[in-house]
């Protein structure tokens, strides 16, 4: 999973699968999902103006057993997550 946000541009990418110059869909204002064009799966998402849209949300912990990638404009992150 690769996760890039923007904060400049409050922008944010979750990335699935390995990410392609396939096409993106919009399937709301702001908000995009990503397919490969061959198989038509599902491997991410964008989410424009994520900050403005998640201010009144709760925190959410996830537990992950993979290995996740962090992506910002500014650095590259790695982090070994364990369940």
């Amino acid at each position: 999973m690769e996760i890039f946000y923007d904060e400049e541009g409050d922008y944010l990418e979750i990335f699935f699968g390995k990410p392609a110059s396939d096409y993106g869909i919009d399937i709301s204002k702001g908000i995009t999902i990503f397919r490969y064009s061959k198989t038509n799966k599902l491997y991410g998402l964008a989410v424009l103006d994520f900050v403005k849209r998640t201010k009144n949300f709760k925190p959410i912990k996830i537990d992950l057993s993979k290995d996740v990638k962090i992506l910002s404009k500014r650095r590259k992150i790695r982090h070994k997550i364990k369940s």
